[in-house]
């Protein structure tokens, strides 16, 4: 898997930005990420979406840790895996979803 610019993103009108000065990334000031055209129908929601693109691929990440820890077939859990990990994964992908549809999280 390619590596990527590591995030958080942020929003800055139609753009995605990364602050250059967070740990572990060299340099200073702003690097844009990407962003949307002008005439873009939906360019809010496509902003919010792509800004989460790290957080998501996290909760995604994590999700699978959580199913690769399951006995799927025979609906049994590995109990290495803690009903609070099971809470924490759930609540980064809430949070992850609220943030690229631009929702609160309840």
């Amino acid at each position: 898997m390619a590596d990527h610019t590591p995030g958080p993103w942020t929003v800055n009108g139609r753009v995605i930005e990364q602050d250059v000065s967070a740990p572990g990334v060299a340099g200073y000031g702003v690097y844009c990420i990407g962003g949307v055209d002008d005439d873009a129908p939906h360019w809010e929601a496509d902003v919010r979406l792509m800004a989460a693109a790290p957080e998501l691929l996290a909760a995604c990440q994590a999700f699978v840790l959580l199913i690769d820890s399951c006995e799927g077939i025979r609906g049994r859990f590995d109990l290495s895996l803690s009903r609070r990990d099971a809470r924490l994964f759930t609540a980064q992908a809430l949070a992850a979803i609220a943030q690229a549809t631009g929702e609160a999280t309840s």
